[in-house]
């Protein structure tokens, strides 16, 4: 959820991907608005 998202950036972890569920035709995504999103955070080493 964006607010794990938050907790993550705040321990300086960044955003190394990100996919809009609304971008793709998929019929089992469809139901999906423009805020549903898959998120990749990672921190470096």
């Amino acid at each position: 959820s964006l607010y794990s998202r938050k907790a993550f950036e705040r321990r300086q972890y960044e955003v190394v991907n990100e996919i809009l569920y609304s971008k793709y035709g998929d019929e089992r995504l469809k139901h999906m608005g423009e805020h549903d999103r898959c998120t990749l955070l990672a921190k470096r080493l």
